[in-house]
This record gives structure tokens, sequence and C-alpha cells, in this order.
């Protein structure tokens, strides 16, 4: 049923919840391949905080090699279980790039976890696993995540 999966990570022990559930379907699902995606934006900089163009790309690339690295320790980890697994980096507004990749990547499920933000604090923020569900053309579980919750 599914033979390809895909786990967006933001590079947080609670997105990391979603992992344990994506392993118990890829078993039960004879999964051929995961996939890792971890999207990042652009450079969150205080109000009006001015930086050169060469601190900035400096920047954006230690922030890539971070993201790089953190994949690789989750793919490594995955990977001495015995599943298939490969991971990316893309840029851009998580949702909409989540949404994207699975299309492109022909995903026949994603597996993410929520933050569980509520009221005021979701509405501020919005909600990436919320706008993923609405726009995804395959299958989204979605496991409501603390970090109190994944500290086990």
């Amino acid at each position: 049923m599914y033979r390809k999966i895909l786990v967006p990570l933001d590079g947080s022990e609670v997105a990391e919840c979603a992992l344990p559930h994506m392993q118990v379907v890829a078993a039960g699902c004879n999964v051929v391949e995961i996939l890792l995606l971890r999207v990042i934006g652009p450079l969150p900089l205080p109000g009006d905080y001015i930086i050169s163009e060469g601190d900035r790309k400096r920047l954006e690339s230690q922030h890539r090699s971070e993201a790089q690295s953190y994949l690789g320790r989750i793919t490594k980890q995955l990977g001495e279980s015995g599943l298939d697994v490969h991971a990316d980096i893309v840029e851009g507004e998580a949702a909409e790039r989540i949404v994207e990749y699975a299309d492109k990547q022909r995903i026949d499920l994603i597996v993410m976890a929520t933050h569980g933000r509520s009221g005021i604090g979701r509405w501020a923020l919005g909600s990436v696993a919320d706008r993923v569900v609405h726009h995804s053309r395959v299958p989204v579980l979605l496991v409501r995540a603390s970090k109190d919750a994944c500290a086990a």
C-alpha cells in the first residue's frame, strides 16, 4: 500500500516524534524507501538588523551545513535499522515545499509531527501540519507530540 514515505523534519525533538510511527508503518507495509526532508527558509534576523551580503551568504551556508549534519545523523540511525533512507534539503515556505516535494517524488504517505499549538499560538504562527493536510494529494499521518512526550 505505502511504498515511499516522506518524513518532514525541522530539526526539533518534537518533529522526531514522527520517526517511531514511520518505522512501524514501514515495517507493516514493506516500504521501499524513506525520504527525510528539511525545509529551510530565510534566516530569521531581528527587526531592522542589517548584514552584509557576504555575512548573509556565510550564515546561510552554515545553516544549510547544520541541516545536512542533522539529516545525516538521522539517516544513519534509521539506516542502521535496515531502512533505505535518503535525505534532502529544500528552501522555501515549509508547508508548500513539503506538498510540492511529495508530488514530485511520488510519495505515498507523509508522516509528520504536529507541535500541538492551539489558540492564539496556532493563529499567529499558522500550522504547517494543518496546511500540509489540506493541500496534500496523499495521506498524511499526524503525530501529536510535545517535548515531554518524546523524551522517553
